[in-house]
């Protein structure tokens, strides 16, 4: 017969072992090799009506953007200009998309720096679109920043996202203060790249 004793011994013991367990979950659940936040670039797949969509391919060789804006401000004798060239890869060792993005306006201060993904997911489902979401590192008047930036790709055109930017709680980048109040504002049409270059 067991006495009073033994089950509380026994179920001590299961309290135990269900705590120790519950431990190892958690320290196994946040490790993340010593960074405070990790992204995970999980290249997207999709086959819709016998066509395959996927990034990998849509990105195998680079895609490029580019456009010149004018603006109704002045300066001196002529308008403001602004030019915009984007240019991506997916970078098969890395399986993430890469690539440069350049905002370069007379007159006042310009980017021109690189871009590394962090995810990318579909836009529409009946055609190959995606929104890839990007840090960029980019140099301002010799000074060097990091700011995230996402972008809507299309075949024809990609979309720049414009929003209210904040610094991270890390003070280490600029992030989009409401990822869900962003617009796509900014459109570049896609060219060859020879033609830029």
């Amino acid at each position: 017969m067991v006495t009073g004793m033994q089950i509380k011994k026994i179920v001590s013991l299961i309290v135990l072992i269900l705590v120790a367990l519950g431990m190892v979950l958690f320290i196994a659940r946040s490790r993340d090799g010593g960074n405070e936040t990790t992204y995970e670039f999980e290249p997207y797949e999709r086959n819709e009506r016998n066509i395959s969509y996927s990034i990998t391919r849509f990105l195998a060789k680079p895609a490029c953007y580019f456009n010149v804006l004018k603006s109704e401000d002045n300066i001196g004798d002529g308008t403001v200009e602004s030019t915009i060239f984007v240019e991506l890869v997916y970078d098969f060792s890395d399986k993430i998309v890469k690539g440069s993005y350049n905002n370069i306006t007379i007159g006042k201060a310009s980017k021109t720096g690189l871009i590394s993904s962090y995810s990318s997911e579909p836009i529409y489902e009946d055609h190959e679109s995606y929104t890839v979401k990007t840090f960029y590192e980019y140099t301002i008047e010799g000074a060097p920043h990091l700011e995230e930036v996402f972008f809507a790709m299309f075949q024809d055109e990609i979309g720049i996202a414009t929003g209210e930017m904040v610094l991270n709680k890390e003070k280490s980048a600029y992030i989009y203060a409401d990822p869900n109040k962003i617009e796509y504002t900014l459109r570049v049409p896609r060219i060859e790249c020879k033609d830029v270059k």
